[in-house]
């Protein structure tokens, strides 16, 4: 990302090279910037950076992951609007990782996706946390913290690891 024209993540001039990202790419959101990425419509792309003072914005539009190593990673921040971000690997024998502070709306885990967040991750979901039945979320490998911070709110489908997704 370089936001040379303007904050359309659509907009290949913003990127280096000048070319948007596509499924097979890794993202840098770089934190010397003056214009941070706004989605314009639904992205999907390998892995996402987001670096210490550096933000992404979804407005309403889904951003779907399909790495593993280093899928997410936020140390700036994600204003997650009403989209959704999708973990869509689809090997449960890879661990997707993400790690870093990020305020979720909707979170979906992909069939055969298996999520692990990093140490100290913390992941505060507004929204559904939903998933296919292959799925796996793993919350006990390692420190962690979950938090669901809206209303109504039910985890669907994933098979999970370590907590207790009734209380």
């Amino acid at each position: 990302w370089t936001g040379s024209s303007n904050t359309d993540w659509n907009n290949p001039d913003n990127w280096s090279p000048t070319v948007v990202p596509v499924t097979t790419d890794d993202v840098l959101i770089p934190e010397v910037q003056t214009v941070y990425p706004v989605l314009t419509s639904d992205a999907e792309i390998k892995t996402l950076e987001i670096a210490a003072s550096a933000s992404l914005s979804a407005s309403s539009y889904n951003l779907t992951i399909n790495g593993y190593t280093g899928a997410w990673t936020n140390n700036g921040t994600f204003n997650a609007g009403s989209g959704t971000v999708r973990f869509t690997h689809g090997i449960n024998t890879h661990v997707v990782t993400a790690s870093g502070n990020t305020q979720f709306n909707n979170i979906y885990f992909g069939e055969n996706t298996y999520l692990r967040p990093g140490s100290n991750t913390h992941m505060k979901i507004s929204g559904l946390a939903s998933g296919e039945p292959t799925s796996i979320v793993d919350l006990s490998a390692v420190g962690n913290t979950v938090e669901y911070n809206g209303t109504d709110q039910y985890f669907s489908n994933p098979a999970t690891v370590g907590f207790d997704v009734t209380g």
